[in-house]
């Protein structure tokens, strides 16, 4: 058996966030209908959301509201077609609007237990603007040996200058860049905070005594510190909320660690051993090479605990993989949840044990989620407001994705057919070209044949209402949300599919 280790990855979510303080200016026009898809009512909060997270080539274009709510009708459209077609009650959609349902419910369960107690003070916010604004500039002589440490300490005892030894380094094939850093006090205390707190007693000038890391020494030296004066109201305005956001999520990692930690253990679990080689070996047929699964012996490690759990694949699914004090996990439960996340979970290949190991901490994870997800639900956050307005987004999201696949696969399977009718084709495309136009037929005849059925309708005054942050700006810029601490990787908000540019 395994026994629980006392270290668990926290689940969190994006703190004091800017859009959402940005959608204040919104609220007035909060739960107002921008654009009606048959039975689907697009809130204006909806859209903004969805604009704001959305791709930026709908932002350097004009009426660019107008084109993204387009394309969010779209996909509304194609979503309703999946309804009609109870896609929505598959068991591989089922499960991953399960999944984002319980992590928006998790999400406002550690609102009120985690974020409600972080306590940020005065002094604490302009320390962290004060570390933003200063820049260092950082050199350093770098030993991998003991013997090259002493060469180094013994030369600078009898008189020879830092600026020699550090010229003497580049012979080796190794560049400035690799000695040397700009940067500011603040981002090097994320990176590095023991090398930040060397950094803070050192003089400006003055040799440094050696610092040890795992793979060597290194002796520092500040060539120089200046600071970034801060000229407008709006410059401190961000950097203050910058402060506020760093601080409230570094506080609410130490609670929220401390939270997941007391959860596990008052439940005790314990992994069965045998259940595991299982899983181990079961999991190693789809994530590693043939080479390694037969040099690891995982197929005779599979037979050998199959006989000795005497089960068969009828009933192998309901092994116990996780024993706790108060309800056990089972081996189809943890699958099921692995394989909604198998495009995100690394497992470490190095050897045998290392790959058993990360095994182990993807186990502990999934555990972490199911208690925390009980919890959640039994406080009945999942029949929260904000819980069923988006669980409603991810929903259609999820549904019109879900549509959309079914539509390129059945293309795909007409690959090997039109490659034999290449004789017929327009020899000015290829074949990947003949086939991302033949789906954009099949979405767009899909599209229609929608339309046909439900009635679309928009108010425009409202849209014009609405304010986003960029709008009709050739300059506008791509920047990917993903949150990747809660029960699920997702987007911070579902969004239209930068696909769409094929549209415009």
């Amino acid at each position: 058996m395994v026994g629980i280790n006392t270290c668990f990855t926290t689940t969190g979510f994006s703190s004091g966030d800017s859009l959402q303080l940005k959608y204040q200016y919104n609220y007035s026009i909060n739960d107002s209908v921008v654009a009606s898809v048959g039975p689907i009512k697009i809130t204006s909060e909806e859209f903004y959301y969805s604009y704001e997270f959305g791709p930026a080539f709908i932002k350097r274009k004009k009426n660019s509201k107008e084109r993204h709510l387009k394309y969010m009708i779209n996909e509304k459209l194609l979503a309703l077609d999946g309804y009609s077609r109870d896609i929505n009650e598959k068991e591989n959609v089922e499960s991953l609007l399960t999944d984002y349902k319980n992590d928006l419910a998790t999400e406002e369960l550690f609102k009120d237990d985690i974020l409600s107690k972080v306590e940020i003070r005065e002094g604490e916010i302009d320390t962290i603007i004060t570390q933003k604004q200063l820049e260092l500039d950082i050199r350093w002589l770098y030993a991998g040996s003991e013997e090259e440490l002493n060469n180094y300490t013994n030369a600078l005892s009898y008189g020879a200058s830092f600026d020699s030894l550090y010229q003497l380094q580049f012979e080796d094939s190794i560049f400035q860049d690799d000695r040397s850093l700009q940067t500011s006090r603040f981002s090097l205390g994320k990176k590095n905070s023991d090398l930040a707190e060397i950094i803070d007693a050192l003089p400006i000038g003055e040799i440094s005594n050696p610092v040890k890391v795992d793979d060597g020494w290194y002796i520092l030296i500040i060539n120089n510190v200046w600071q970034n004066i801060i000229t407008t109201e709006t410059e401190m305005i961000k950097l203050r909320q910058e402060a506020i956001n760093y601080l409230t999520q570094k506080k609410m990692d130490v609670l929220s660690q401390n939270y997941i930690n007391d959860l596990m253990i008052s439940q005790n679990p314990i992994i069965k051993r045998q259940v595991f080689n299982v899983l181990r070996s079961y999991i190693g047929m789809y994530s590693l090479n043939q080479d390694l699964y037969k040099e690891w012996k995982l197929k005779e490690n599979l037979n050998q605990s199959l006989q000795e759990l005497g089960v068969t694949k009828e009933n192998i699914g309901n092994l116990e993989l996780v024993k706790m004090d108060e309800g056990i996990v089972e081996l189809k439960e943890f699958l099921n949840w692995y394989w909604i996340r198998d495009q995100y979970i690394k497992l470490n290949k190095a050897d045998l044990q290392s790959y058993s190991i990360s095994l182990e901490n993807i186990i502990w994870q999934m555990l972490r989620d199911k208690l925390l997800t009980e919890i959640a639900n039994e406080r009945n956050y999942d029949q929260s407001d904000i819980v069923k307005s988006q669980s409603k987004w991810w929903r259609d999201k999820i549904v019109y994705s879900a549509v959309k696949k079914e539509i390129i696969e059945s293309v795909l399977l007409k690959e090997n057919e039109i490659k034999l009718q290449d004789k017929d084709l327009n020899k000015s495309k290829s074949i990947s070209e003949v086939r991302d136009q033949e789906i954009l037929i099949k979405l767009q005849r899909k599209i229609d044949e929608m339309k046909s059925k439900y009635e679309v309708s928009i108010n425009e005054e409202l849209l014009d209402e609405i304010e986003v942050s960029e709008e009709s700006n050739p300059k506008t810029i791509d920047i990917y949300t993903v949150k990747k601490g809660g029960l699920i990787p997702r987007p911070a908000y579902p969004s239209i599919d930068v696909e769409w540019i094929n549209w415009e």
